[in-house]
């Protein structure tokens, strides 16, 4: 619209100019600014807008210079005179109006080599020059000076500006501006009041005198002025949000909150939802609602980034504090390079990109970016106290016959000229000494060091460390009670103290440590938490959990938004076995972040206990697929849910997540253990090598299970001698720790590698040594049991273990001891379980029979009870099981609202097994209901998807596969809903789409038999036969059942037209011995039945002719099984009728009824 409007219109050419900017057409806005300051020069805008756009903007224009001077003649030319005008009249000299070569000149244009700020300087000098009187043009140039941080040039222009007029708002906002900016508080004070009593009504100018205040320190005269502007102007929104921001950082929240909701009611521009959500940003920041003041900066941020960038950083810069206090830390760096801005040095910059190349692993090409770094001249100089230890970390690493410190005695001898001072120095040159096998020289360099600066604690450190590396402990208790004189900062050497006690003897630490922590009451409140959070980490080094929980639980008290602490606590609890408290603790998690991704991975790691059942683990995993969403790249929650995969029986989505885990960069050493013995147990030892060579990477102590990977590892690699010795190297090490330890774990190790000596002594047929190693085995798991003999899984580990090893005469008295030793209320579900174990299944109901009456008031009870009589293979008891699920359901049985949701669950699945509409109708109903009340809950969506997947409706089917596809797309689906799935689309006949949901089960190596099975019948029917063929490979090795192998391969035979093989390939099963003991009679029965399912399949050529083969090999087939087992007539004759021979089955079956009449 405005291009088709008179093209000569200095205010139309004004408004199209900044529409251009908006769409970012900015040669086109500079061309029409230019025809602005062309036609009319007194529109000062057009020069301020154009030097802006030729700063900001100078890569996306033109050549700015040939544009000045040649663009605007062209434009004159295009130009139509208005009516009236004569196009060639000449004006007089003195009326011409200056063109773009002439504004060239004028502006300087003449330097070739001129930059974008040059030539934007030139326009604002043009500016002035052709408005020489003119106050505003000053009061422009001078802020335009300002923003560019040239404050003496600006000072000139306003000095200019009061000049010619002094009252001006604009110029005196200018004064007052450039009067703070150099600190010169008076100066601006004056000008101020003198705006006031010019502009007594415009509330801005009371906030200009209270902004003057409070940068001058005086908050409280800040607060006056702003009052007396609110009592002038009469509540001025303005004036209330300047009085609500100040009222904040005042501290004083109280008063803050009125005004807030006073400027909400104003209903003006001040009273935006950004500004209101700022400002309660604000309060929940000052108020420690971490959780709550980062929903509302986020909700914020990208508007005020657009909007204001000056806003849009002070909000980063309360989102990187509200990160860093929800330990988020990986939204952290983003705030970070927010706040540093386009402002950032190539030299800081420089010093990212290393940062980053030094967290994946790559010192190499680091140190080769710091060598470039090093050459600017803005580099900082602790810049070469971090290049010299990235060198001394790199010669450390290398073989010591390739070691060459040059580089690194150059590099620290340029540190230590630019930082003379710093304790950096000596340290980085002692730990050379050290990595060169001098620790006497590195030790005498450290004394002279600490003699020199004695308040140094970095150098005490060093020369502790030294003496904890050589277990010289007397030697290190004086070095701290030295320095101890002279360190101004005593929690340090407390902290050392604790250290050292651990260092020294971590069993005998915690009086010590208890000791310690009274130093932290005359602390105040930051440095205390600090103190105690450090102390907990050492209790928790000598194991004394129930230390480390209270100091924990002391410094969480002290700060009651402190997350990272109740994270720590939540742990410590959990090795503590304390629910309780972890319960405590979640809730405290809850209260500070909301429901946020720790809250949910911590109530995932409640759940999934070592005694979680499967609904508890499912909605673990619930809660993990939350956590996730809201914090991808946390790497602890895929190694939390590997774990929890594993107690779920799905190794093969475990090793995926474990692998997601790693790949994330959690370095967690117990998960990395299970991760390497789950790859050991799925045969893939070369991965699990690597990640057991990361482990020692990390210079952690392997954990004995690591340790344990370790031998494995050594017998799979046919190093058996190595992997004896390994084993009983481990044994000794722990029968030392068991023998002192009150960890029931040690001793449960022990057990475990015993078993594992007493297997192989067995294999060398050395009895005697087996039966000793399995008598110290059992020594082991009862020592186990002593420790925790309220733990009922080490009950029933020690029933197992006697069960195992043909020990069963002793389990009667096991089992009356833990009836002893048990509490009541956990001696009967135990016993039952125990009875489980072995196979007693009459006195297992017993036992929940007693259950029932002595642990009613169990949560357990009723779920173990009604899966335990479910999965007897009798409908009596099953309907036994359903009966107690009922009561679950309709309240008879007191439960909570978990438990009931999931008896609905497992009734419906129950019941679904039935088969009947009536059957399936009501467990349909249980899982609405449950879905009514949880409509997110994944197991409830998973099993209504079942049940509507064998539906005949095909809108059923349809319904299912859309609850089914929601399912798989969630982080980390259930292999069994992919599987699912893809059988539901080839039931559709949607052969491609079900293959590629196959495709990510069938390409890990925890493959399961029902998937291959599918898999190569579904690719048999879609005529893929070379495909099928291979993978009936991979299926031969995992197949329970060869008989299985033999359809299959039979199938694959036929659709090849080669009748004749699969014949014989059926024969084969039928003539060879079974390897799992399948009589023959039995295998002529299979035999039979697949022949005569081949012979159905049969198509092509010759078909005729085939069928008849397969049938006639299938009733000899029959006819042995009968000629066994003549009481199964019934089978043959079933078979002689479809075939049309009535007459002879007629016969048969009035043998057989004259047989059994």
């Amino acid at each position: 619209v405005l291009r088709q409007r008179k093209a000569d219109d200095p205010e139309i050419l004004l408004l199209l100019a900044q529409c251009q900017t908006g769409e970012k057409d900015y040669d086109g806005a500079r061309k029409s600014y230019e025809r602005v300051i062309e036609k009319a020069p007194g529109k000062l805008d057009a020069y301020v807008n154009l030097a802006y756009l030729i700063r900001e903007h100078s890569e996306a224009l033109g050549d700015i210079e040939d544009a000045a001077r040649e663009g605007s003649t062209e434009k004159v030319a295009d130009v139509e005179p208005s009516e009236g005008e004569n196009p060639d009249a000449v004006p007089a000299e003195d009326e011409k109006t200056p063109d773009a070569a002439t504004a060239g000149q004028a502006a300087k244009h003449d330097d070739e080599a001129a930059t974008p700020e040059r030539k934007a300087d030139d326009w604002m000098n043009l500016l002035v020059e052709r408005n020489p009187e003119t106050a505003e043009a000053y009061v422009l140039r001078g802020e335009y000076l300002r923003r560019t941080e040239r404050l003496d040039e600006a000072e000139k222009d306003s000095a200019k500006a009061l000049e010619l007029m002094p009252d001006d708002k604009g110029v005196l906002m200018l004064a007052i501006g450039l009067a703070m900016d150099k600190k010169n508080f008076d100066a601006a004070r004056a000008h101020a009041q003198h705006a006031v009593e010019l502009f007594a009504q415009e509330p801005d100018m009371f906030e200009v005198l209270g902004n003057i205040e409070r940068r001058a320190g005086s908050p409280e005269k800040a607060r006056e002025w702003i009052d007396k502007g609110l009592a002038v102007t009469g509540d001025s929104p303005q004036l209330l949000w300047s009085k609500a921001v100040l009222l904040i950082e005042l501290g004083d929240l109280e008063n803050a909150r009125p005004v807030i909701d006073r400027l909400r009611e104003s209903r003006s521009a001040y009273a935006e939802n950004i500004r209101i959500n700022y400002l309660e940003g604000r309060l929940a920041l000052a108020e420690k609602e971490w959780a709550k003041a980062r929903s509302l900066f986020e909700s914020i941020h990208a508007t005020v980034r657009e909007r204001s960038p000056g806003m849009a950083r002070e909000i980063a810069i309360y989102l990187r504090e509200s990160y860093l206090k929800l330990n988020r830390g990986d939204l952290v760096a983003a705030m970070e390079r927010e706040i540093r801005g386009a402002a950032t040095t190539q030299a800081a910059m420089g010093a990212e990109s290393i940062q980053q190349l030094l967290a994946t692993g790559q010192i190499g090409r680091a140190i080769g970016a710091y060598r470039e770094l090093l050459k600017r001249d803005d580099v900082p100089p602790e810049a070469w106290i971090d290049f010299s230890k990235l060198l001394l970390v790199r010669d450390s690493r290398i073989p010591k016959e390739q070691r060459d410190f040059t580089e690194f005695q150059g590099a620290i001898d340029k540190a230590a000229e630019l930082n003379p001072d710093r304790p950096e120095i000596p340290v980085l040159r002692a730990n050379m000494l050290l990595v060169q096998g001098q620790p006497a020289e590195a030790r005498d360099l450290l004394h002279q060091a600490v003699t020199k600066s004695p308040g140094q604690w970095a150098l005490w450190e060093q020369l502790l460390l030294l003496a904890h590396n050589e277990k010289e402990w007397t030697q290190a208790a004086e070095l701290l009670d030295e320095a101890e004189k002279h360190i101004e900062a005593k929690a340090s050497v407390y902290m050392a103290r604790a250290r050292l006690a651990v260092a020294r003897d971590a069993e005998k630490a915690s009086a010590e440590i208890k000791q310690i922590a009274t130093k932290g009451d005359g602390m105040v409140d930051s440095e205390r938490v600090f103190f105690l959070n450090q102390l907990g980490g050492y209790a928790l080094q000598a194991r004394d959990f129930n230390l480390a929980k209270e100091l924990y639980r002391k410094a969480a008290d002290s700060d009651r938004s402190n997350l990272e602490i109740r994270l720590k606590l939540f742990e410590t609890a959990r090795l503590a076995k304390d629910t309780e408290a972890m319960k405590q603790c979640l809730g405290e998690i809850r209260g500070i972040e909301g429901e946020g991704p720790h809250w949910h991975y911590f109530s995932a790691a409640l759940l999934s206990g070592s005694e979680s059942d499967t609904e508890s683990l499912e909605q673990a995993i619930d809660h993990l697929a939350k956590a996730r969403l809201m914090r991808p790249e946390w790497a602890e929650v895929p190694m939390l849910l590997a774990t929890i995969q594993e107690q779920m029986g799905n190794p093969a989505a475990a090793l995926e997540s474990y692998r997601e885990a790693v790949r994330q960069g959690s370095r967690n050493v117990v998960g990395m253990g299970r991760f390497s013995q789950l790859l050991v147990r799925q045969n893939q030892q070369e991965e699990a090598a690597r990640i057991i060579g990361l482990m020692k990477e990390m210079n952690v102590p392997l954990s004995p299970d690591a340790e344990y990977l370790l031998v494995v590892q050594s017998f799979r690699e046919g190093k058996e001698e190595e992997g004896v010795a390994q084993l009983k190297e481990m044994a000794d090490e722990l029968r030392k720790a068991a023998a002192t330890s009150k960890d029931y774990r040690d001793s449960a190790r022990l057990s475990g590698v015993l078993r594992q000596l007493a297997a192989l002594a067995a294999q060398r047929k050395d009895e005697d040594e087996a039966r000793e190693l399995l008598d110290e085995a059992e020594t082991a798991i009862r020592r186990s049991v002593e420790l925790e003999p309220e733990n009922a899984r080490l009950w029933m580990l020690l029933v197992a273990f006697l069960n195992q090893t043909e020990r069963v005469g002793r389990v009667g008295d096991v089992l009356s001891e833990a009836q002893r030793k048990l509490p009541a209320a956990k001696a009967a579900i135990t016993l039952a379980q125990c009875y489980e174990i072995l196979g007693r299944m009459a006195e297992a109901e017993q036992q929940y029979d007693r259950a029932a009456t002595e642990a009613k008031d169990d949560e357990t009870l009723a779920r173990l009870m009604a899966t335990f009589f479910l999965r007897i293979e009798n409908p009596e008891k099953q309907s036994k099981g359903e009966a107690i699920l009922r009561e679950m359901v309709d309240g008879t049985r007191p439960t909570s609202e978990a438990d009931a949701a999931w008896a609905r669950r497992r009734l419906a699945l129950s019941l679904s097994q039935k088969g009947d509409h009536k059957s399936y109708l009501e467990a349909m109903k249980l899982i609405d209901a449950n879905l009514a009340g949880d409509a997110a809950s994944i197991p409830d969506k998973r099993i209504k998807a079942r049940l509507l997947a064998h539906r005949p409706n095909r809108a059923d089917r349809a319904t299912a596969r859309a609850i089914f596809e929601e399912l798989v797309r969630i982080p980390d689906p259930s292999p069994s809903d992919r599987y699912e799935l893809a059988r539901l689309l080839f039931v559709e006949q949607e052969w491609n789409e079900a293959s590629r949901q196959m495709q990510p089960l069938l390409a890990g190596d925890d493959i399961q038999p029902e998937w291959l099975d599918f898999y190569i019948r579904a690719q048999i029917r879609a005529g893929e036969l070379r495909d099928a063929e291979s993978n009936l490979k991979r299926y031969e090795r995992i197949a329970k059942d060869p008989f299985m192998v033999t359809i299959i391969l039979a199938r694959i035979q036929s659709g090849r037209g080669r009748h004749d093989l699969a014949i014989r390939t059926v024969k084969e099963y039928v003539d060879n011995a079974s390897p799992t003991g399948v009589p023959r009679a039995n295998r002529a029965l299979n035999a039979g039945r697949a022949l005569t399912n081949l012979a159905k399949h049969v198509t092509g050529p010759g078909r005729d002719a085939a069928i008849v083969q397969y049938l006639k090999q299938a009733e000899q087939y029959f006819r042995e099984y009968v000629t066994k087992d003549p009481s199964q007539a019934r089978i043959l004759i079933g078979f002689l009728g479809e075939q049309g021979n009535r007459e002879e089955a007629l016969e048969l079956a009035e043998d057989a009824s004259n047989a059994d009449p």
